[in-house]
Formats: structure tokens, C-alpha cells, sequence
């Protein structure tokens, strides 16, 4: 058996993804502006919600974990770290506006 989630938390990373691929230069796919994360995929929420962890890179060869990050099944981002915060606010808004 797979690792699963809401349609709509998946679709907030993605939109997550493309956000900081057009407006920052990151050479991956979890890549944060001086940063990354991973998304816990051992756990499967009953909500459909997506965590994982957010690291900071330290100096040229080094990371740091900085925290956790949630996005809920509905898609909403309660907590991420480090993403830039015009980017929670623009996904976020999308479901004030629902």
C-alpha cells in the first residue's frame, strides 16, 4: 500500500512548487529560497493533510531543520516555515474566498 492524501492538499503543493520555481532560482523539487523540504511519508493523516519537515541550508555543505510544516486536507497551509510568505497568502486566499 501507498503513501495517500487529499486531492486538494496535493494540489496546494503543487501550486507551492511552481510558485517558487517561477520566482526563485531552485535547482530541485522541494526546494525552498535557502532551503527544503521533505514530506512525511510514513504518516497517513485521516484528514488527508500533507507534513513534513522544513531544513535551512548552514553554510555550503550543511542544513538545519527549522521546523514542520502542515497543509491541511482542504488545502489550506497552517504552518509552513520558511516558504515566502506572499506565497502562503496568495494559496490561502483562494480559500477565504470559497
Amino acid at each position: 500500500m501507498g503513501w495517500s492524501c487529499r486531492v486538494d492538499a496535493d494540489n496546494t503543493l503543487t501550486k507551492i512548487k511552481t510558485l517558487i520555481e517561477n520566482n526563485y532560482k531552485v535547482d530541485f523539487s522541494n526546494g525552498l529560497p535557502n532551503g527544503f523540504y521533505d514530506v512525511n511519508t510514513r504518516i497517513e493523516h485521516n484528514d488527508g493533510a500533507i507534513t513534513g519537515s522544513v531544513h535551512k541550508f548552514v553554510g555550503t555543505d550543511r542544513c538545519k531543520k527549522v521546523g514542520s510544516f502542515r497543509i491541511e486536507g482542504n488545502g489550506y497551509i497552517k504552518r509552513f516555515p520558511m516558504l515566502p510568505l506572499f506565497i502562503k497568502k496568495q494559496i490561502n486566499q483562494e480559500y477565504k474566498n470559497q
